[in-house]
């Protein structure tokens, strides 16, 4: 019963953001400053990106909008399953090269993560936070190459208008939904 309870508080708390989103008085544009004047301000590189992530206009699947961040996900994801398929193709006894290098890269966080949650949870949990955790990792990574969020089209007062690019935590939808996620799966776990 009470874990019917927790669960409901949660989803109440998850939805109080869309209650506001349709009030006016919580996020007023006019009473803001405008770009130019912010840029004048703080310098042409404040407001690099814009606050939405921009749509691929020409690519949708079903009724999806495909975002530009959606892509560097997809391709942060693409990197990983080939690096985790390399370094797995021809496994060792003594492992050697990318294999170690992965074998490592496991074996620490699984150490890690033991100490954290402890031998119970362990053998739960591991898989989770091992895949959460490679990601976030590698998608940061990703977002500090050159020309992320700062190369685009529509050049307008000192930054562009759609980055061609765009960071996968730049914007709260992989964060929302990676938080709401693990939330869910803890309380499970717990």
């Amino acid at each position: 019963m009470d874990f019917k309870r927790i669960l409901a508080a949660l989803i109440l708390l998850l939805a109080m953001p869309c209650v506001f989103a349709g009030d006016d008085s919580v996020y007023n544009p006019s009473s803001m400053q405008s770009l130019e004047t912010v840029t004048s301000i703080t310098g042409p590189f404040f407001a690099a990106l814009p606050p939405d992530a921009v749509e691929i206009s020409s690519f949708k699947i079903g009724p999806l909008r495909v975002t530009n961040s959606m892509v560097v996900t997809w391709i942060v994801a693409l990197g990983i399953i080939i690096v985790a398929q390399a370094a797995t193709r021809n496994v060792k006894l003594v492992p050697e090269g990318l294999q170690n290098l992965v074998e490592f890269l496991v074996e620490s966080l699984y150490d890690f993560f033991r100490s954290v949650v402890g031998d119970h949870l362990i053998h739960r949990t591991f898989w989770f936070f091992s895949t959460a955790f490679i990601f976030i990792l590698f998608s940061n990574w990703f977002g500090l190459l050159p020309g992320m969020g700062s190369m685009g089209w529509g050049f307008h007062g000192g930054h562009f208008e759609e980055p061609l690019w765009r960071g996968v935590n730049a914007d709260l939808n992989m964060t929302l939904g990676m938080s709401a996620i693990f939330m869910v799966l803890w309380l499970y776990w717990s």
